[in-house]
């Protein structure tokens, strides 16, 4: 959950303020944990399958062959483009259960026009 800069927690049903710092740590890396997960999809990692999208650490989310998060652009973002589920090379994600509220998308994309950093 993130806060504004006055130190007020967004809840991740609502759509979070503009002046959000959005934390990958703190806001998330918890949105992917409890949504990427399911199966064994994404989280934990498998040694196994090195092209499938492992989305359990900072490090392999951001070292993806597959330009999971561009920095700076969540528009490029392969991340992006399977939770919105308009990406034309793969399934949209997550593929069980409900897709991602709209609160958590835009999180996502925040996270990634503020720079993607490991913070």
């Amino acid at each position: 959950m993130g806060c504004s800069d006055r130190g007020e927690p967004v809840k991740p049903e609502e759509p979070p303020p503009p002046d959000t710092l959005v934390s990958f740590q703190r806001d998330i890396q918890p949105i992917l944990r409890a949504s990427c997960s399911g199966g064994s999809c994404h989280i934990p990692c498998s040694r196994n399958n090195p092209r499938r999208f492992c989305l359990e650490t900072y490090d392999t989310l951001m070292n993806h062959t597959d330009r999971l998060v561009v920095p700076d652009s969540s528009e490029e973002s392969e991340l992006v483009k399977r939770i919105e589920f308009r990406n034309e090379s793969g399934p949209g994600m997550p593929n069980v259960g409900s897709p991602l509220p709209h609160a958590s998308i835009l999180l996502i994309r925040r996270w990634i026009d503020q720079g993607a950093n490991d913070n």
